[in-house]
């Protein structure tokens, strides 16, 4: 049997815990994958490091709008703070810093 609870953690904020107990008999444990498995996630900062990324360097990926540049700022331990500089061949301004997740295109270095 299956139980699962929302509990608010506050009574005068919107933030709620999921409890969930117990777990279906005949349910198989999903395994898990090697980290060299090419479907386990790699986050950005993995990418930028396997890669020779560092802050500075300039990347160009397209997700079917046009193309995007941007120029990496910082690089941590899963996330990268990037600077969008030009979508589809036209400047961005003003240009804002922000994080980005590398994963829905495929990225090259253009600088």
């Amino acid at each position: 049997m299956l139980d699962i609870n929302l509990i608010r953690n506050n009574p005068g904020l919107l933030t709620w815990n999921l409890q969930v107990r117990g777990m279906a008999q005949d349910t198989p444990s999903i395994p898990k994958l090697p980290r060299s498995h090419p479907l386990r996630e790699v986050t950005g900062a993995q990418k930028c490091r396997r890669n020779g990324w560092q802050p500075g360097t300039r990347l160009a990926g397209d997700e079917g709008y046009g193309v995007t540049v941007i120029e990496i700022t910082a690089i941590g331990e899963r996330n990268i703070l990037a600077k969008a500089i030009s979508h589809d061949g036209k400047p961005l301004s003003p240009v804002y810093e922000s994080t980005w997740d590398l994963s829905c295109r495929k990225w090259r270095k253009v600088r």
